[in-house]
């Protein structure tokens, strides 16, 4: 990666409250983002999963807390919350 790709990601930790994330790419960085260090505040950050088909089972433990979302409506739901 280039230096600069890591300094907007490094902005983007700064400023997000929580991450959406639907299965695909849940699965993709659970796999990976726990155990790396430069990831430390996306690790820490509550995560929510928009799938249908992942199962509690699959959730990676101390991987910050983590909410499954059924539906559309629950996302629009998070989204009139605050942050």
């Amino acid at each position: 990666f280039l230096p600069e790709a890591y300094a907007i990601k490094g902005r983007e930790q700064e400023e997000a409250g929580a991450l959406l994330l639907g299965r695909r790419s849940y699965e993709a960085f659970s796999a990976v983002w726990p155990g790396r260090a430069e990831f430390a505040t996306y690790n820490a950050l509550p995560k929510y999963v928009v799938s249908t088909t992942l199962g509690e089972d699959a959730l990676v433990p101390g991987w910050g807390p983590t909410t499954l979302l059924r539906s559309l409506d629950e996302v629009a739901a998070l989204k009139e919350g605050e942050g």
